[in-house]
């Protein structure tokens, strides 16, 4: 994906703040630039420190790959093999080798509904979300998702319990430690 427009989700309608863009190198992404949408400069925040609210461009830090609120936004070290061995599975089963997944791979594949903060991504020209799935747990499923991480940690979990952990907990914050979930209504 060349470059994906965010938003802030925090109301509705959801806001475009800018465009995100990829720089990669050998399939390894390498940096990232944001550029601020000319209206939301007129009104709205830094996304974080390293995103100063300024017309053009902006590069990421050469220290990082991406700026510090999408890192922020994006899946921690439990939450990657989730995602990655789910990716992993798709490929299989669909007869296709699986490809490398990137920093920008892991941000994108994060529920909305589970990932930290409130940005919200779309390609641009979508009406769609990229990540709109519901991902969150009712409270009633957390002994599924605890059975269905203790499968994962031993090696043991089948695809199914992979597809499900991926819906769940791939946020930062992690089933492991602490499941993103709703009390039942």
């Amino acid at each position: 994906m060349r470059e994906v427009e965010v938003y802030l989700g925090e109301t509705e309608p959801s806001r475009l703040v800018g465009v995100l863009r990829p720089s990669f190198s050998g399939g390894v992404l390498a940096s990232s630039s944001f550029e601020y949408d000319s209206d939301y400069l007129s009104t709205g925040y830094g996304l974080s420190p390293d995103l100063p609210l300024q017309p053009g461009r902006i590069w990421a830090p050469e220290s990082n790959t991406l700026f510090g609120a999408f890192a922020d936004a994006s899946p921690d070290e439990w939450d990657q093999p989730i995602i990655h061995a789910a990716r992993a599975r798709a490929a299989k089963n669909d007869g296709v080798r699986p490809g490398r997944i990137s920093e920008f791979d892991y941000l994108l594949g994060v529920s909305d509904m589970t990932r930290m903060g409130a940005l919200r991504m779309k390609e641009p020209g979508s009406d769609v979300w990229l990540s709109s799935g519901d991902g969150v747990a009712d409270m009633y499923e957390l002994p599924r998702i605890l059975a269905a991480a203790r499968r994962y940690e031993a090696h043991e979990a089948t695809d199914e319990d992979i597809a499900y952990l991926n819906g769940v907990a791939t946020s930062p914050g992690a089933v492991r430690r602490s499941p993103q979930s709703q009390s039942a209504a």
